[in-house]
């Protein structure tokens, strides 16, 4: 049982840390390209629920 949670926990801390390097990626490139989105930025930098954040964040890549 231990075990399997483990694994769990390791497969989302994974998951998490895929997702930081995703947004801190796009972050950058749109820095690089001249086309970051501000509105992406005051959204990160709100206290916004994470689920509101990454809608945000897949919203801005859809209609860039």
């Amino acid at each position: 049982m231990g075990v399997i949670f483990f694994a769990e926990v390791e497969i989302l801390w994974e998951s998490l840390a895929f997702w930081v390097c995703w947004v801190m990626a796009e972050l950058w490139i749109r820095l690089v390209w001249g086309g970051l989105d501000w509105d992406l930025v005051r959204v990160l930098g709100s206290n916004k629920r994470v689920s509101e954040t990454f809608y945000s964040v897949n919203a801005g890549a859809n209609r860039g």
